[in-house]
């Protein structure tokens, strides 16, 4: 009934509406419908363990498994490269469903999709903030990840009331070397929580002075092998001290209570003159935000350094943004690059040279990696996108893709750079010119692939080193600028093979050459300048005698007898060998950064926050209120 006057209410849709009844013969269906996309959502329930769909199954267009009156979709996970995981958990029937994608357009009760986990009895599953929380009868509650793994990462006042000594089983939820929340331990009044967690094999009490007051655990700091607190209401990060086991046994006795006379050892302030926003666990230690904007990487050997500024930092200094970047790094006394923080946007601040890019234009941002300012050309510098990958040159605000690469990774002033042979049958590398590198390592992977190098490369870098590791053995090629062999030295270094150009000093590095990896690094041909005639590597050992074992002769690479290019039917046959990249046995990051270790780090280090080495927040471990 409506009257004159009254205001209209109009619906919205929740986030997922369910879609649930019984069809003509009876049988229970239940859907979700994703309001945001559309996406219908059909479980296809298998049965217990062998027990196997009907014999008439095969075709129904139902759950393979009757669907619970109870089930619930718990949630849903993305996986890397793979379909949504969607999760259904039926409480009645204590038992938890995996099925990857939305479900079968048409059920079929011959196939089901959503298949059951191997779990505990589980008394309630949880979506918090968008992660999957299982709570066992027991007291253990786990993270679901998204391969149905139960990662274990605290325990409640069920598990706590079963052990006694509970301190002295901690480890036999998920191992001495876990991280655990430990809910349920209260203060000596019997009624307030007692901010408690265990971390590889000790245990961390808050001292009096923390109790009350909303805390994250952010792992240990190994100088003071204590833990690392941060109170967000006050800014502070402290360090607590753990408990002996003894200590324990005195603070608790049988139970799960502080006694009131026990001592707890007092907190630490440790960065007491700089009030913090926010902090949070990364790979190289701890990321924190002042209250200012300005984001800090103290490492975990203590150094702190100024990695980047957040938006508002930026907006309260936009009419001089260059010169307030400039002077915030020299009072942190920061080098390299700083990010400038911008919701979906990445922007860079090169410190050396005082310049300002943003990656407008650029698909990835938050993944997007700067490499460095180019050499030679005003207002311009190298991004890599690992989301795209793909290399691009920004200037003047806008972003020229510069080819398909499956890395490029900076470390100091030297650079990384690896073939998309997975993409293309064929890559070009040619090194982008880079303000403060020396030294690169190529890698083209599988494929016919080409080093070039133009006059500016050649005198730019001064230690080249190509890895050409490829099973397959397809035939590539290394151009140099070098018109006469007479200017280029070979000699031998262990099982690498070096060039040096006597003219400027550049050193050309032939990784594996020799030794037990010739046949997948030498099937490379060396092109000189204006000629075109190329020189195999086979052909070029041939100067260390019959063996190749004159470790210390050094000759001309002109003395080598030439050989013309071979026919493009040889060509076309060894690029017909199977693609090695198909089967992962590319080299690693770690390889191709091991090439660059016999060459020392002559400067341009960038001190910027690693790429997405944020660590796996634990959902539970962080915080404890």
């Amino acid at each position: 009934m409506y009257s004159l006057g009254a205001p209209v209410l109009e619906p919205t849709a929740a986030e997922l509406i369910t879609v649930f009844g019984l069809d003509n013969a009876k049988v229970a269906h239940r859907y979700w419908v994703r309001s945001r996309d559309g996406i219908v959502i059909k479980p296809n329930l298998a049965p217990p363990a062998g027990q196997a769909p009907r014999a008439d199954a095969p075709g129904q267009a139902q759950s393979a498994w009757q669907i619970p009156a109870d089930l619930v979709l718990a949630g849903s996970q993305a996986q890397p490269g793979g379909q949504e995981v969607f999760y259904f958990y039926s409480k009645a029937q204590q038992v938890l469903f995996r099925q990857e994608g939305p479900g079968q357009k048409v059920l079929d009760a011959g196939q089901p999709s959503a298949l059951r986990l191997s779990t505990p009895p589980l008394a309630n599953v949880l979506n918090l903030n968008g992660h999957l929380l299982a709570v066992t009868n027991d007291g253990r509650m786990a993270r679901i990840e998204a391969t149905g793994r139960l990662s274990y990462e605290a325990v409640n006042e069920h598990w706590l009331k079963a052990h006694s000594n509970w301190w002295k089983n901690l480890a036999e939820v998920a191992g001495s070397n876990a991280t655990l929340a430990v809910f349920g331990v209260k203060a000596a009044d019997g009624k307030s929580a007692l901010p408690v967690w265990y971390h590889n094999g000790q245990v961390v009490v808050a001292s009096s002075a923390l109790q009350g007051k909303p805390l994250q655990f952010l792992g240990f700091d190994s100088a003071s092998a204590s833990a690392r607190l941060f109170e967000p209401e006050s800014g502070k990060l402290y360090l607590q001290p753990p408990l002996t086991a003894q200590a324990l046994a005195t603070a608790f006795g049988n139970d799960e209570v502080l006694e009131a006379s026990a001592q707890l050892p007092a907190a630490i302030d440790w960065m007491p003159k700089q009030p913090l926003r926010s902090a949070v666990q990364v790979d190289a230690g701890l990321r924190l935000t002042t209250v200012q904007g300005e984001v800090l990487l103290r490492s975990n050997n203590g150094d702190v350094q100024l990695v980047a500024v957040d938006k508002g930092w930026q907006q309260a200094r936009l009419g001089n943004l260059p010169q307030a970047l400039a002077t915030v790094a020299g009072q942190w006394g920061a080098k390299g690059v700083l990010s400038l923080q911008d919701g979906d946007t990445r922007g860079w601040f090169d410190i050396a040279s005082g310049q300002m890019f943003a990656s407008n234009g650029i698909p990835g941002g938050s993944d997007l990696r700067f490499i460095g300012v180019a050499a030679g050309t005003p207002n311009s510098a190298y991004v890599y996108s690992p989301t795209a990958q793909a290399l691009y040159q920004v200037k003047d605000g806008k972003a020229l893709q510069l080819g398909h690469y499956a890395n490029v990774e900076r470390i100091g002033s030297s650079l990384l750079l690896q073939g998309a042979s997975g993409n293309a049958p064929q890559d070009d590398l040619a090194p982008p010119l880079i303000a403060g590198v020396d030294s690169v390592v190529l890698h083209g992977g599988a494929g016919d692939d080409t080093y070039r190098f133009s006059p500016a490369m050649w005198a730019h870098y001064r230690s080249v080193v190509i890895d050409n590791d490829d099973p397959g053995l397809a035939l590539d090629r290394v151009i140099l600028p070098v018109a006469d062999g007479k200017n280029i030295l070979v000699s031998r270094r262990g099982e690498d093979v070096q060039l040096t150009d006597t003219g400027n000093g550049t050193a050309l590095v032939l990784r594996q050459v020799l030794g037990s990896q010739a046949a997948a690094h030498g099937h490379l041909l060396i092109e000189l300048k204006g000629d075109s005639s190329m020189l195999s590597v086979e052909q070029l050992l041939k100067g260390f005698g019959p063996s190749g074992s004159a470790g210390d002769r050094v000759f001309e690479l002109a003395w080598s007898q030439r050989e013309t290019l071979p026919a493009a039917n040889a060509l076309s046959s060894a690029a017909d060998v199977p693609d090695s990249a198909a089967d992962g046995r590319g080299p690693s990051l770690a390889k191709l950064s091991g090439a660059m270790a016999a060459f020392a780090d002559t400067g341009g280090a960038r001190e910027q926050l690693p790429k997405n080495h944020q660590a796996a927040q634990a959902v539970l471990v962080p915080s404890l209120t």
